[in-house]
């Protein structure tokens, strides 16, 4: 899972700073022929921005733009109340080649030629959804689509994922029961527990953080995975040591994740 840490900080939503208990995980998928999840973040990482989402979901990379504990403002409200009070929401990228119509209704979108680009995002949110579900001991049962949230009272009136996935012989039961397969999974033996601070593409912001975390008191290191500058403190073979490590980088105000990459 290659999870890039971009937090939209000129947002009002994460100038505000709200917090919340998570308890439920919620996948979107953004309704516009947009590959490019930098487009969406130039939108809502301003001061009049009204939406904020936790993270987009690429074919090659996970972008989150807040971090997981704060209120984000994802899926609006419903007859008793919003997710957003409990809820992490994430948005696929949908790909560019086709438009909309009458809100939901995708003119033009060729299923057999959008099928890689369909089996990667939907691997990437599962691999994601999976991590969520860890670090949170949440389980399958816990993840919605807007779409659902909305029929449960608690989001506005969407009709994500369930407009896309359909076309791909995906619903909300294959993802979650493809997550459930994947917590059930046992970790390969030998199996290393990095604490990893964040990923570059530039060096230089890479080295920049570094030289802040051993200022901190931290023995951390910069190595490269593809494209991408990775600072890791640690490499634990038992995930409780690494937890540890990871509460302690967190109190020093590093937002951190363990990752098995």
């Amino acid at each position: 899972m290659n999870l890039i840490k971009q937090f939209m900080t000129k947002s009002d939503c994460y100038k505000q700073g709200k917090t919340i208990k998570v308890e439920k995980l919620v996948l979107h998928s953004t309704g516009t022929p947009q590959p490019d999840a930098d487009a969406y973040i130039k939108n809502e990482n301003k001061a009049d921005a009204n939406a904020a989402v936790h993270a987009f979901i690429e074919t090659d990379r996970i972008i989150q733009t807040l971090p997981w504990t704060m209120r984000g403002w994802h899926v609006g409200s419903g007859s008793k109340g919003s997710y957003n009070n409990n809820a992490i929401g994430v948005e696929i990228c949908e790909p560019s080649g086709f438009k909309y119509s009458g809100g939901a209704t995708m003119v033009g979108y060729n299923v057999a030629a959008q099928a890689s680009y369909f089996n990667k995002v939907y691997d990437n949110a599962v691999e994601l959804f999976t991590y969520l579900c860890k670090e949170f001991n949440l389980t399958e049962k816990d993840i919605v689509c807007h779409s659902e949230v909305h029929t449960l009272g608690y989001g506005s009136g969407h009709a994500d994922v369930m407009h896309w996935f359909p076309k791909h012989g995906k619903s909300m039961d294959t993802f979650r029961s493809d997550v459930a397969k994947k917590l059930k999974t046992p970790v390969k033996s030998g199996t290393l527990y990095r604490v990893q601070t964040g990923a570059f593409s530039v060096k230089g912001n890479a080295d920049a953080l570094l030289k802040k975390i051993k200022a901190a008191g931290f023995d951390a290191y910069v190595t490269k995975v593809g494209k991408l500058y990775k600072v890791q403190v640690g490499a634990f073979g038992v995930k409780t040591n690494a937890d540890v490590m990871l509460k302690k980088l967190e109190s020093k105000g590093f937002d951190s994740f363990i990752t098995t990459d």
